[in-house]
């Protein structure tokens, strides 16, 4: 009987030792694909952002020219409604 004891108790301590290093493990690779992922989440971001602010400036730049070269007939038709 005393055998079995130290034998289950030596099962669960290297149990438990196993599955801290493995939790352990596991928690650092989980992590460091999170920053991974974020990473690449904030790049494509910036992206995205910059891609946008430009499309919107080349926009009210040529609404802006369109309208200065319109005829002027249109332009006071315009002002007149």
């Amino acid at each position: 009987m005393e055998e079995f004891i130290r034998l289950v108790m030596a099962g669960l301590l290297s149990g438990g030792i196993i599955s801290t290093v493995l939790g352990f493990l596991v928690h650092r690779r989980t992590t460091s694909i999170e920053e991974e992922i974020r990473s690449q989440y904030a790049k494509s971001m910036a992206v995205f952002e910059s891609t946008r602010a430009w499309k919107e400036k080349s926009v009210t730049d040529w609404t802006r020219r369109s309208s200065l070269w319109a005829p002027k007939a249109s332009r006071s038709q315009e002002s007149r409604r």
